[in-house]
This record gives C-alpha cells, sequence and structure tokens, in this order.
C-alpha cells in the first residue's frame, strides 16, 4: 500500500512541475506596465492563442487600465491607441483594421469596462 502511494505522489509531481511554464495572459513590462494577450472578443489569453496583445498603463494596486494603452495585432500592426482613466474610456479611440484602415470611436462602450 505504501508503495502504491508513493508511485501516485511522484506522478503528481511529475504533472504539477509540467505546469510551470504556462504563458501568462499578461506580465509586468514596467512598475505600472503591463503587455496583456488578448483574443478577438478582447478577453485575456495566453499567447499561443492571442489575436492582439495590449500594452497599458495600470494602476498597480487594482490592476485597472489607468493611462494611455495600445492594442497590436500579433503580427506588431497596430490595432488601438486609446486613453483610459480609472478603467473608462478617456476621450476617443482610434481602431486600425488588419487592412490599415483607421476609424475613429467616440467612447464606444467595447472600451468602456476594460482590465487587465
Amino acid at each position: 500500500m505504501n508503495k502504491y502511494i508513493i508511485v501516485v505522489l511522484v506522478l503528481c509531481i511529475q504533472y504539477i512541475n509540467a505546469q510551470k511554464g504556462t504563458d501568462p495572459c499578461f506580465r509586468f513590462i514596467a512598475k505600472d506596465s503591463v503587455r496583456i494577450h488578448l483574443d478577438s472578443a478582447e478577453q485575456p489569453i495566453t499567447q499561443d492563442c492571442a489575436y492582439f496583445y495590449r500594452l497599458a498603463k495600470v494602476n498597480p494596486e487594482n490592476l485597472i487600465n489607468d493611462g494611455y494603452f495600445e492594442d497590436y495585432y500579433m503580427d506588431n500592426r497596430i490595432a488601438v491607441k486609446a486613453t483610459m482613466e480609472n478603467g473608462k474610456l478617456e476621450g476617443n479611440a482610434v481602431v486600425y483594421f488588419d487592412n490599415g484602415n483607421k476609424l475613429m470611436v467616440q467612447n464606444d462602450p467595447i472600451y468602456a469596462e476594460l482590465t487587465v
């Protein structure tokens, strides 16, 4: 019975170690700045499945967007430029489609409550 328990524990430890290399949705690139990987619905996701990534200023205490941010397509082309204040869109957001055309979006609700 003891040998069986030891074998099970060894197998469990191997699976725990296998999870160490998972890709986080975001990482700090400075004290108040993050890189966040997003899917096409702007939800955080791992880098290997991401459609966009966001470079954003955040409040380190609550991780809410606070300041200028840019979204990029995964091939490094700009997707969005905007500013958030306390997690809410401040002013206009400039949205760039993947074909390079741009559209001004004034306080579009899609950006009204974005957080990390």
